[in-house]
């Protein structure tokens, strides 16, 4: 039996068959052309709409492209599997003559892991109908067609006509005719054009739809609303006047001023560095201060000194222990982190 996986071309030409098969039937309905320059200049917003509708459809198409690819292949690979390890029903008997019917082909039915396979035997005496069972031999039987208008049985006659099969159905109860034609060409073996696998299929590979493009309309939209609000704010905080202060300044300011304060020592610790920066540190107090007496004076007196700076001392890292003193600093430098500083100088200010 053939294998159901295909090389790669295969299955790349199927669906671009497809895409080129719906994209032109979308250009029949409107009378269209997909070989869209742009809005039209008309009073009539009719035709770009039914233009977008199309230029949408290929776009989504060439976008899910690999991932319909992927599906089929595995599909085909599940195939080949269960094909492997099944093995052919023996002993299918002609209804007719009684002759044990030899194998003529297979389908599968059902989907996912509840696909089966129905193995197709046909009498060597040409007895009609041919036998579809499956891999334990029982038998498929085919559901009766029934009437939709009454239910009733339905009778139907085939026939077959330059390249189609004609299937009437006829109601003997209401008397209702219906007629269907199938294609028996297909139109897989026909090669694709590459002028149009370029124009309907190619060509929209990496494109955005028009939702894309409104989406990222209003987030650029977004991002300047928010950057103008930003400068406004920065402007009415004072953003530009707080001391910005790097590690190492940092450490100098600190130093000569705990030093005024009887502290002695100051040293900054390696930094941790991740969203916000944390800076630990250490400092003496070689009087004879007490605990919270230390502790207090030193909290009191770094907050007021960072106080215009984009520093800020972690009021519960403090640790004090004969006369030795650890902490944290935070630096703020983000933008809405200074934001929130500058404002906090202002009503600071406005308070005095």
């Amino acid at each position: 039996m053939e294998n159901n996986l295909k090389p790669d071309g295969y299955y790349l030409d199927r669906y671009d068959r497809a895409t080129i098969k719906e994209l032109k039937e979308i250009e029949r309905k409107f009378n269209i052309s997909i070989a869209w320059k742009g809005f039209s200049k008309s009073k009539s917003r009719k035709q770009d709409v039914e233009l977008l509708i199309l230029y949408d459809c290929a776009v989504m198409r060439a976008r899910i492209k690999d991932d319909v690819i992927a599906a089929w292949k595995k599909s085909d690979t599940y195939k080949d599997k269960l094909l492997e390890k099944t093995r052919l029903p023996q002993n299918i008997m002609c209804s007719h003559c009684l002759t044990e019917m030899y194998f003529d082909s297979h389908i599968f039915v059902g989907e996912g892991n509840n696909e089966k396979i129905l193995f197709i035997y046909k009498c060597p005496k040409n007895h009609l109908p041919k036998k579809a069972v499956y891999h334990d031999g029982a038998e498929f039987i085919t559901p009766r067609n029934r009437c939709k208008y009454c239910g009733f049985e339905l009778k139907s006659k085939t026939t077959q006509r330059k390249g189609k099969l004609i299937v009437r159905d006829s109601c003997p109860a209401c008397g209702k005719i219906e007629v269907y034609e199938l294609n028996l060409n297909s139109p897989h073996n026909k090669p694709i054009k590459e002028a149009e696998r370029q124009k309907y299929c190619t060509a929209f590979i990496g494109r955005n739809t028009l939702y894309d493009d409104l989406k990222q309309l209003g987030q650029l939209a977004e991002i300047l609303d928010k950057n103008r609000n930003s400068n406004l704010l920065e402007k009415e905080y004072g953003v530009d006047k707080i001391m910005k202060l790097s590690i190492p300044n940092l450490e100098s300011r600190l130093v000569k001023f705990t030093k005024e304060l009887g502290f002695i020592k100051f040293q900054l610790k390696e930094p941790k560095m991740g969203q916000q920066i944390i800076v630990p540190f250490t400092i003496q107090d070689p009087s004879d201060r007490n605990e919270k007496e230390s502790s207090k004076i030193l909290l009191k007196n770094l907050k007021k000194n960072l106080f215009p700076t984009n520093w800020r001392v972690i009021n519960t890292s403090i640790s004090f222990r004969l006369g030795f003193i650890s902490g944290q600093l935070k630096a703020y430098d983000s933008e809405d982190d200074l934001i929130k500083i500058g404002k906090e100088i202002k009503d600071y200010s406005s308070l005095r």
